[in-house]
């Protein structure tokens, strides 16, 4: 019973890492949330039961501990969370006599994103319900494709402003070429907390590390699937459809010198509507006409 129970560790081991790079890094799942959910929920349990679990094993990849050294914001509104639950009457103890706006539970880092006439203003953690923390950035890696082959890109964005400050590509998935993205923004600028999902890039013992070394909070998105990088979704997105589907790259070299022309342009002269008609750049570094907008609008 004990080996055969260990069997089945390794084999789920093997399947939820393989399903796992097919979703993060493929961008081509091959089975649904439900379906991995229960298989991950079976795998915990046999870890529990066992006291065995394989040094790859995806349990020790979800979450992190609970951040407290960032700065604190206070939520106008509490926003709080129920357990999930499927019973109407567990829901209506917890509205009890409050007006609420009621959302789907998503596995993952809930986000607070206030806006001021159109802009985004301020991005916040839900905290305890009551405060919630500020400054961060998201990271993120997608495929590139080229007609014969695929490249990858990782960058680190500043979800406030959308300013891509660092981006880097590979041909490979290791961890290096995160490192040297992050590396080359943490240069620039140091934020409070950066926000990734579960890939083997962002679990790494490195990258932990690198981020520790600079004091910088840790944020990672739930098990399974989550869309908490949002930002940085509608920046790949942008990214594709503008610039990479339109080039038919045939070389590494045509991918980087596409995707420096589209940053550029994205970052530097492109203006934002979120952004009240400013660039990125302006906003990230402090444009005299975005900082009095700012100050007229309150």
């Amino acid at each position: 019973m004990q080996k055969s129970s260990i069997e089945r560790i390794r084999e789920l081991t093997a399947q939820l890492n393989r399903w796992r790079h097919e979703y993060y890094n493929l961008n081509a799942p091959t089975i649904t949330d439900a379906q991995y959910d229960r298989l991950y929920d079976e795998l915990e349990r046999l870890e529990q039961e066992t006291g065995c679990r394989m040094c790859n094993s995806p349990t020790q990849t979800v979450g992190y501990e609970v951040v407290d050294g960032l700065e604190k914001t206070t939520h106008a509104t509490p926003l709080l969370s129920l357990e999930k639950t499927k019973q109407m009457g567990d829901l209506m103890r917890f509205i009890g006599a409050h007006q609420v706006l009621l959302m789907h539970k998503l596995d993952g880092l809930t986000l607070k994103l206030e806006y001021e006439n159109g802009s985004l203003v301020r991005a916040s953690t839900r905290g305890n319900g009551e405060e919630g923390e500020n400054q961060i950035w998201g990271t993120d890696i997608t495929y590139i494709r080229l007609r014969s082959g695929f490249m990858y890109l990782a960058a680190f964005m500043d979800w406030h402003s959308r300013y891509v400050i660092s981006w880097e590509l590979s041909d490979t998935l290791e961890v290096e070429f995160v490192l040297k993205a992050l590396r080359r923004a943490l240069s620039i600028a140091v934020p409070e907390i950066i926000n990734s999902d579960q890939g083997s890039q962002y679990t790494a013992n490195d990258y932990i590390a690198l981020l520790k070394e600079n004091d910088v909070k840790i944020s990672m998105d739930g098990r399974g699937r989550c869309m908490d990088n949002i930002f940085t979704e509608r920046l790949w997105r942008s990214l594709k459809y503008q610039e990479v589907y339109l080039h038919d790259y045939e070389s590494p070299r045509e991918a980087r010198v596409g995707i420096t022309r589209y940053f550029e342009l994205y970052n530097t002269f492109r203006p934002h509507q979120r952004l009240g008609g400013l660039t990125p750049h302006e906003v990230y570094f402090g444009y005299p006409a975005y900082l009095n907008a700012m100050v007229e609008s309150k």
